[in-house]
């Protein structure tokens, strides 16, 4: 049996294997599903992707004697985002935008992968997945057979995550900008989030704008990567 520790440097993860460690709870493999923008932009903040390689990976090392193994999707965002579409009603078109529920970005570019890689483990195979045990929503999404969820299991909140990764050294310091962290470019992030984006990462976000003219699906349902920067640029005056 291998027990496979799914791992995304935020503070959810950094927790569970902590809290893994503290229980003596059996750890093969540390994975983590490294996401592109495009070829050379990582989906990470630049301060957490700066943090995860420079510091995060030889911790983890250190700590545990493990290396993280990092695994990826054959493409990257845009090449998904200009991916033609061979059938219904918007067939010879791209994909643009995801939308906002059944995401292709999640799907293809983390799911896919993990079940992949999974895949050539063999059947007898745990996977670790760190949700805090008041993300109920989560919770039930994850429930299947071969996860297991040790925060749950512990009873460890959202609140208490900080301070098991504060604990260790092992919060990002991306957390001093960004109350969840993620791709920079997700369409499911509120706005706030999106504001810090444009005044912390101006060139990260033209990128997001420049693809706003070859979608024909909004960024956010009704507005467009342009429309939201002109709101709250508007609503700081």
């Amino acid at each position: 049996m291998k027990h496979i520790v799914m791992c995304s440097f935020g503070k959810d993860s950094m927790a569970m294997l902590y809290t893994m460690k503290e229980h003596n709870i059996p750890i093969d493999e540390i994975v983590y599903v490294k996401i592109m923008f495009d070829n050379k932009i990582s989906a990470e903040l630049p301060k957490h992707e700066e943090w995860i390689n420079n510091y995060a990976i030889a911790k983890i090392k250190k700590d545990f004697g493990i290396n993280v193994k990092t695994i990826q999707a054959n493409y990257t965002y845009k090449d998904l985002f200009y991916k033609e579409i061979t059938r219904g009603e918007r067939k010879g078109q791209n994909r643009g935008f995801p939308l906002l529920f059944g995401s292709w970005c999640h799907r293809d570019l983390k799911i896919k992968p993990v079940k992949d890689y999974i895949k050539t483990l063999g059947k007898d195979c745990i996977q670790y997945v760190g949700i805090a045990v008041d993300e109920q929503n989560r919770i039930a999404w994850e429930i299947k057979e071969g996860n297991k969820m040790p925060l749950v299991d512990f009873n460890i909140t959202e609140a208490q995550t900080f301070e098991i990764c504060k604990k260790y050294n092992m919060l990002s310091p991306a957390y001093e900008d960004f109350n969840r962290l993620g791709c920079w470019f997700c369409h499911k992030q509120n706005n706030k989030a999106l504001g810090k984006v444009i005044h912390m990462y101006p060139n990260l976000y033209e990128k997001l704008e420049e693809l706003d003219k070859d979608s024909h699906i909004k960024f956010k349902q009704k507005f467009s990567v342009k429309d939201i920067k002109i709101k709250l640029l508007k609503e700081e005056k």
